[in-house]
């Protein structure tokens, strides 16, 4: 409490009177810029978002208070809007998160420290995203999988996928027929029986960006990928000498 107390001394203004004229205008935000995806975190908005609201009720200089800051993202909207942030949070995780997105950082050993993290990484992770192009047939890494929800008829006993009975044009419908009985449904009348992967998403060095239904290849990996993680629970293996990969066959990580 003393610290921010400084703080504040350190960085306030002169009290004056304060007026300002609701703030009026569209404000748009993707959640794809390189700040906001370089960590995930709930309930986040993109500074982008913020920003506006910042200039306009705010002046250079100014301290920005968010007393339930999550990732930090007004400390960073603050931050490129020339505004001195405090952020506060309960969680230590977000208090982290947000301290690191906006603390300076010597980009070049930043780079450096990360390139090695990256690579040692990806040496036991790789096979992890790999997944196969299903235009010219290369290694391609997977940037994410779509599941769906398996749902079970209540009058048949039909089992299905609700992409494929509900999805129309990019949007699930409410109500949906059922493929064998041709019963009209909706979710909350039929028992939720299983998840399972429909569409990946993956990008090929030759091809780019592509998106195909999930193969075998990919179902054999998620299958491999079950097991092993299985027998942490079941025969509760040590970890390997650094602790990142949690099991061993014959003193060998997984």
């Amino acid at each position: 409490m003393e610290r921010l107390r400084g703080f504040v001394e350190e960085h306030r203004k002169p009290i004056a009177p304060y007026s300002r004229e609701p703030y009026i205008g569209d404000v748009k935000a993707g959640k794809n810029s390189p700040i906001y995806n370089a960590h995930s975190y709930h309930t986040k908005v993109p500074p982008e978002g913020i920003e506006p609201f910042i200039k306009h009720y705010t002046e250079e200089g100014d301290l920005v208070l968010d007393p339930f800051c999550g990732s930090g993202m007004t400390g960073v909207a603050a931050l490129r809007s020339g505004r001195i942030p405090i952020l506060i949070d309960l969680s230590p995780a977000a208090t982290f998160i947000a301290y690191n997105y906006c603390t300076p950082v010597d980009a070049g050993k930043f780079e450096t420290e990360s390139k090695r993290i990256l690579d040692k990484v990806r040496k036991e992770m790789d096979w992890l995203y790999e997944t196969r192009c299903r235009r010219c047939g290369s290694k391609a890494v997977v940037e994410y999988i779509i599941w769906s929800d398996e749902f079970e008829c209540p009058r048949c006993g039909e089992r299905f996928l609700l992409w494929d009975v509900a999805l129309d044009d990019g949007k699930v419908n409410r109500n949906f027929t059922c493929p064998q009985c041709k019963k009209e449904l909706k979710k909350q009348d039929c028992k939720r029986t299983d998840s399972k992967p429909v569409k990946v998403n993956y990008t090929c060095s030759r091809c780019k960006r592509r998106e195909d239904d999930v193969s075998e290849f990919d179902l054999e990996r998620i299958k491999e990928i079950e097991r092993r993680w299985r027998r942490i629970y079941d025969e509760k293996l040590p970890s390997d000498s650094d602790g990142f990969w949690p099991t061993k066959e014959d003193e060998k990580p997984l």
